[in-house]
């Protein structure tokens, strides 16, 4: 199922570009895609819901679990256990709500609608603590200044006693082993909705609402590939990118993937300029080459890039049928179909019981390739 479009998850775009949601609407294919990470988050979503409502019903999925997911759902559930132990006897006075439909239609905005992870009403401290499970291996997400939280914390509060002014939300990104929170207070909630999503939300209904295209609001936009503010910023940075960039490396005329350039003479300085410039805009410039190359094979299909023809990728042979099968056949002619190799260090810790650890004498790290990352502390 897809998010509601103007869900929480969907709201820091939508403030920052309102005329994305125009552009979506226009656009219900590219939206509609699904991928592996989105599938196996929901997966977990569900187990822990299941998990905390009907312990018996998640048992069996956990089965087929891997031993990082299942790891991952015990770390959500320690999580809540913490965040409410100290409510124990206290019943009466506080209620959990699992997968819950939140809105904010108390505040005019019924079309901000979505799916809280876990909300607890604790009505003995006057407080509401909302937890949001993320599964991504990627980014530690922003708990300050995050439209997403906001909008849970003002849907949480909808459904708390009046009396209670504060909300405490939490995110828990499980293979990150990171758990932060902050303490929203309504005030502040009320003036952000009123100054910065109703005016996004209104501008975002116009016949031409305005797109402006960043980092932050076109890394997640299902509809980045089709804007033609995005692939004009894509095509102002890939302008600057390569400008002077061979003038200033002599002897260089084209890039040589295969063969590093260690070895060439710097003798300009503008190419130290150059890089200075750009390697902070790496990932973004990454990103913009691999939506090109996931967007062009349609284009060429369509005929609307003319010199280009679509041709497949390098080939590989796959065994037909199931495996039992195909081992069968491999015996009748004297193959033996299994083979056996060492686990690698990471599988090994992976299949460890929870409490255990490598022995340190049996491996080493050995330092990956040296590359540039951005150094956060300048």
């Amino acid at each position: 199922m897809g998010h509601a479009e103007f869900s929480p998850s969907q709201l820091s775009r939508v403030i920052a570009c309102p005329g994305s949601v125009k552009l979506i609407r226009e656009h219900p294919g590219i939206v509609s895609r699904s991928s592996a990470y989105a599938d196996e988050g929901t997966l977990l979503h569900k187990v822990v819901a299941d998990s905390l409502l009907k312990p018996e019903l998640a048992a069996d999925v956990l089965l087929e679990c891997s031993k990082e997911q299942r790891d991952a759902v015990e770390y959500c559930l320690s999580v809540y256990n913490g965040a409410t132990e100290h409510l124990r006897g206290a019943e009466g006075l506080y209620e959990t709500l699992i997968e819950t439909q939140v809105s904010l239609r108390t505040y005019g905005l019924p079309q901000v609608r979505g799916t809280a992870d876990c909300i607890v009403i604790d009505a003995k401290n006057k407080k509401v603590h909302v937890i949001d499970w993320k599964f991504g291996k990627g980014v530690k997400v922003d708990v300050e200044d995050n439209p997403q939280l906001y909008a849970y914390a003002l849907g949480a509060l909808a459904l708390a006693p009046r009396f209670i002014s504060t909300v405490i939300v939490q995110i828990v990104q499980p293979r990150l082993d990171s758990c932060r929170s902050v303490t929203l207070e309504y005030l502040d909630l009320s003036n952000w909705l009123q100054e910065t999503l109703k005016p996004a939300i209104e501008e975002a209904g116009r016949a031409n609402p305005r797109r402006s295209p960043g980092p932050k609001q076109c890394r997640w936009c299902p509809v980045r590939p089709v804007c033609p503010e995005a692939l004009e910023l894509a095509r102002d940075a890939a302008r600057a990118a390569f400008e002077g960039f061979y003038d200033a490396m002599p002897g260089v005329t084209e890039p040589q993937p295969a063969e590093p350039l260690h070895d060439v003479e710097i003798v300009s300085s503008g190419i130290v300029e150059i890089y200075k410039e750009l390697m902070p805009r790496l990932s973004e410039l990454k990103s913009i080459i691999k939506m090109m190359e996931d967007v062009a094979p349609v284009l060429v299909e369509q005929g609307l890039l003319p010199g280009f023809k679509l041709v497949n990728g390098p080939s590989r042979s796959v065994w037909r049928g199931n495996k039992e099968d195909v081992a069968k056949r491999l015996k009748e002619l004297g193959i033996e179909p299994f083979s056996k190799k060492l686990v690698t260090v990471a599988q090994a810790k992976a299949l460890l019981e929870k409490g255990c650890t490598l022995p340190e004498d049996l491996y080493i790290k050995e330092p990956g390739a040296l590359r540039a990352a951005l150094d956060k502390k300048d």
